[in-house]
């Protein structure tokens, strides 16, 4: 969902490591000023700032490390960063507008969710191509997946939906009804549970992966606030 308000500066913040320093590092990407800033997160200070494409949002590290990948929106594509010369070296084929992406946990493939065009992106990482594409709700935007990678799950803003996605068939094998404007989606490690936050409807739906159905919801009431503005 794009945001017009003034001022509004959108941060995905992902930690990752030098393995020359062993020191933490964070990757933040800033949507208004089509950037990534690095911060060193042993003293918290900013160590670089990187220029990317237009309006980034998801970001995420390849596997081994290499490599920071973030999405920008506006430019229709993942750019790839190299951790260690901190400079954008290239690109990746997705759908129009990414918004977030997943990686799957052999490090080979990953699921954009691109939000113009209902669908979610899949790409083959060694190759930097892309495999093909699952259509699904409207407004994509939340990405997930299993600790074993069989089930990839995408959320769908305005279908209100978390589809569940066989990663081998690539077919949607489950859609399951969740509060209003589903953003993230997250596996607890085991595997036995999905978290999906809903944004307008102010909760955390929890799902059982087997039964595909909400067994619990999170709730956080505030007296005298509605709960889409919590």
């Amino acid at each position: 969902m794009r945001r017009l308000a003034a001022g509004f500066l959108a941060l995905s913040m992902l930690l990752g490591f030098d393995a020359v320093a062993e020191a933490g590092t964070a990757y933040v990407s800033n949507e208004r000023g089509n950037t990534v800033t690095v911060i060193d997160t042993a003293t918290f200070t900013v160590t670089s700032t990187i220029k990317v494409g237009q309006r980034p949002r998801g970001i995420g590290v390849s596997k081994d490390g290499k490599f920071v990948y973030v999405a920008v929106g506006d430019d229709d594509t993942i750019e790839i960063i190299d951790t260690k010369t901190r400079e954008v070296v290239g690109s990746l084929p997705s759908g129009p507008d990414p918004e977030l992406f997943v990686i799957s946990p052999d490090g080979k493939t990953m699921y954009v969710a691109n939000e113009d065009d209902n669908t979610v992106t899949i790409i083959d990482l060694t190759e930097r191509k892309m495999l093909g594409d699952v259509q699904v709700g409207v407004e994509p935007e939340g990405m997930g997946i299993s600790p074993d990678g069989a089930i990839l799950v995408n959320t769908s803003e305005t279908s209100n939906m978390a589809h569940f996605i066989d990663a081998k068939t690539h077919q949607i094998v489950a859609n399951v009804l969740v509060d209003s404007r589903p953003r993230f989606a997250e596996f607890k490690s085991d595997g036995s549970e999905l978290w999906v936050s809903a944004e307008i409807g102010g909760t955390v739906s929890i799902i059982d992966p087997k039964r595909r159905e909400v067994v619990k919801r999170v709730e956080f009431p505030i007296p005298g606030l509605r709960a889409e503005a919590i």
